[in-house]
């Protein structure tokens, strides 16, 4: 499973336009932290909340720069 889950990654990399491929790998940290509270029913901690911003404001900086 982790093996077609990566390459189906991979591929949608390689044939995305680039401003695609900077919201996947940018909003990756964030989903972690939405899945984490929905399945494993995880509080979130500022330290979490601070990553996913972090990772949504990073993902801004680089669209506006490219």
């Amino acid at each position: 499973m982790f093996v077609g889950s990566s390459l189906t990654f991979v591929l949608a990399l390689d044939n995305a336009p680039p401003g695609v491929v900077v919201v996947l790998i940018n909003t990756s940290p964030m989903w972690a932290v939405v899945l984490a509270m929905v399945l494993l029913k995880e509080r979130l901690d500022r330290y979490g909340l601070a990553g996913a911003v972090l990772s949504v404001a990073g993902m801004f900086v680089t669209l506006a720069f490219r």
